[in-house]
C-alpha cells in the first residue's frame, strides 16, 4: 500500500508539474489572443494527467518527452532504499506525509463547505417583487428552468441553487449581480471548482499547482464576464459593480462562486472588459495545435520503459519448484514398496511349474525368509514347490503352452549368418584368362571357385563368383551358378 501511494506521489510531483508548466506557458503566449472560454478549456490537460496518475495509465509513444529525459522515474526514496545500512524506508515516510497532507486539506475544505452551506441556509430569503421579477427575466433569458432561491448576505455568491445578494445595491446593480451569478450557475462552475479542489488536495505540496489553481479561478471569473458582456446592455455599469464589490481579500469556498474578488484581480478584469472584443479564430487554431503537441509530449510515456515493463511481466515465468518433485519421484522408484507377508492359507503364485532351487547358504547370507517350507526341505538346501490342487488345471494349461512355444522355437531354423563380405580385389592375383576385348577377366580362387569380373571402358562394372565344379567360359558372356562379387554365396 505504501509503495502505491509513494508511486502516486512521484507521478504527481513530476508529471503534473511538467504538464502544468507547459500549459501555463501556452496561456502566457496566447494571453491576449484567446477568449476566456479557451483559457478555461486548456486546464483539461492537467486534469487528465492527474487522472492518468491515479489510474496508473501508461501510453507509450515515441513523441513522449520522457524518451529524452532519462531517469525521470528515479526518486530520492528509491536511492535511499538501496542503502543496506538504513533500517528506515524513506518511501514509507514520504507516503505517510503525503497521505496526512492530503487528508488534512480535504478535511479542511469539507468542513468549510459544510459550515458555509449551513450558514447560507440560515440567511433571510429575498421576497420583494422587484428582485423576484428580475430573477425571472434573467432565468428566461439564459434558459434556466431550475428553481433558484434568493437570500440576503454579506457577499454576492452562488452556492448550488441559491444566489446570495448583498445589501446596498440598486435594482440595476442587482440585475448585473444576478446575471453574473446565473452565468456561473449555467456554466456549472461550482462543479469545476470542486474538481479543482480535489486536484489541489492531491497536489498540496506542489507550488506550481497552487499557482495554476489561482489562475484557474481567475479564468472562471473572466469566462463569466465574457458571458455577461454578450448579454448586458451596459458594460460600464457592469464594470462599476465589479469595482463596488471588490474586497480586501477573498477566501476560497469549495462549490461556491461569486462576483466579489480582490482589488488587484478586479482591476485586471475591468481593464479586460474595457478592451474586450471578439477574438480571431486563427489564434484558437494555433492554441489547439499547441495543446495537442503538449499532450503528445507529456501525457505519454517512454517507449523503452513501457516495453521493458511489458517484457518483464509477460516473459518472466512464475518459479516452479521442480527439484522436490524429481527427488520424490527418484526416491519412490529407488525404494521398494514393502511387501506384506502372505497368509498361511494362501500360497504364492509362480509363473511356471518348474522346480525352484534355492541355496541354503545364499538364503542365510541374504537374510531372506521363506515361509511355508517344510523342515526336511530346508535341511536339504533346496525347495520344491508343488502347486495346490485347486490350480492344477491352470498349471497344466500353462505347461502345455510353454511346451508348444518351446517346440515352435526349436522347429524354426536359426537365421543364417551371412559371412562378412569378401575382399576379392586384393586376393585375386593374376587373371587366369582375359577375353579378346579385355572386358572380362577370370580368376581361380584358393577354395576352388572361379571369380569373373566385367569391365566397361577400363572400369569395373560387375563381378561374381562361380561355385566350384562349375565352368565359366571367358568371353562368352554366359555363366552359371554365379553370385555377386559382394560376397554372398548362391549355389544352383
Amino acid at each position: 500500500m505504501n509503495s502505491a501511494i509513494y508511486s502516486l506521489f512521484i507521478s504527481m510531483a513530476l508529471r503534473v508539474t511538467v504538464i502544468t508548466a507547459f500549459v501555463m506557458l501556452i496561456k502566457l503566449i496566447f494571453r491576449q489572443k484567446l477568449s476566456a472560454a479557451a483559457h478555461c478549456g486548456i486546464w483539461i490537460i492537467p486534469v487528465v494527467q492527474v487522472i492518468f496518475c491515479i489510474g496508473n495509465v501508461s501510453i507509450p509513444a515515441r513523441t513522449s518527452i520522457y524518451n529524452v529525459v532519462e531517469g525521470v522515474a528515479v526518486s530520492a526514496g528509491t536511492i535511499a532504499a538501496q542503502q543496506p545500512e538504513m533500517h528506515i524506508d524513506v518511501r514509507n515516510i514520504i507516503a505517510l506525509i503525503y497521505c496526512i497532507g492530503t487528508a488534512a486539506l480535504a478535511l479542511w475544505y469539507l468542513t468549510v463547505f459544510l459550515l458555509h452551506r449551513y450558514r447560507t441556509s440560515k440567511l433571510d430569503t429575498v421576497d420583494d417583487e422587484t428582485s423576484l421579477r428580475i430573477l425571472g427575466d434573467l432565468k428566461a433569458m439564459l434558459g434556466i428552468g431550475d428553481d433558484i432561491k434568493l437570500r440576503r448576505g454579506e457577499f454576492a455568491q452562488t452556492l448550488r441553487d441559491t444566489v446570495i445578494l448583498p445589501d446596498g445595491y440598486s435594482p440595476d446593480e442587482q440585475r448585473q449581480i444576478m446575471l453574473h451569478e446565473l452565468c456561473h450557475y449555467k456554466n456549472k462552475d461550482n462543479i469545476k471548482l470542486l474538481i479543482a479542489a480535489a486536484v489541489i488536495c492531491l497536489n498540496w505540496f506542489n507550488p506550481v499547482v497552487w499557482l495554476a489553481f489561482k489562475r484557474f479561478r481567475s479564468d472562471i471569473e473572466m469566462y463569466c464576464d465574457d458571458n455577461v458582456m454578450k448579454l448586458t446592455e451596459s458594460k460600464k455599469e457592469y464594470a462599476m459593480v465589479l469595482v463596488k464589490t471588490a474586497a480586501e481579500h477573498t477566501r476560497f469556498i469549495p462549490g461556491a462562486t461569486g462576483v466579489s474578488n480582490s482589488k488587484h484581480e478586479v482591476a485586471r478584469r475591468v481593464r479586460r472588459i474595457a478592451s474586450w472584443k471578439k477574438k480571431k479564430p486563427v489564434w484558437l487554431i494555433a492554441a489547439v495545435c499547441a495543446c495537442v503537441t503538449v499532450s503528445s509530449l507529456c501525457l505519454t510515456d517512454a517507449v523503452s520503459t513501457a516495453v521493458e515493463n511489458t517484457v518483464d511481466v509477460a516473459a518472466t515465468p512464475e518459479p516452479v519448484e521442480v527439484v522436490p518433485v524429481i527427488i520424490d519421484t527418484v526416491t519412490q522408484q529407488s525404494t521398494p514398496e514393502p511387501t506384506e507377508a502372505a497368509p498361511e492359507t494362501e500360497q504364492p503364485e509362480y509363473p511356471d511349474t518348474r522346480t525352484q532351487s534355492i541355496s541354503a547358504q545364499d538364503t542365510q547370507e541374504s537374510g531372506t525368509v521363506r515361509e511355508n517350507i517344510p523342515a526336511d526341505t530346508q535341511s536339504s538346501g533346496s525347495v520344491s514347490y508343488v502347486p495346490p490342487a485347486e490350480t492344477a488345471d491352470e498349471t497344466n494349461a500353462a505347461a502345455e503352452t510353454d511346451t508348444a512355444v518351446s517346440e515352435q522355437t526349436a522347429a524354426e531354423p536359426e537365421p543364417e549368418t551371412v559371412p562378412p563380405e569378401e575382399d576379392i580385389y586384393s586376393s585375386l592375383g593374376e587373371p587366369e584368362s582375359v577375353s579378346a576385348n579385355g572386358n572380362k577377366e577370370t580368376y581361380s580362387l584358393d577354395d576352388g571357385r572361379t571369380a569373373v569380373l566385367h569391365y566397361d571402358g577400363g572400369e569395373l562394372e560387375t563381378g561374381y563368383i562361380i561355385s566350384g565344379g562349375e565352368t565359366a567360359e571367358s568371353g562368352s558372356g554366359t555363366e552359371t551358378a554365379s553370385e555377386p562379387a559382394g560376397g554372398s554365396v548362391a549355389e544352383e
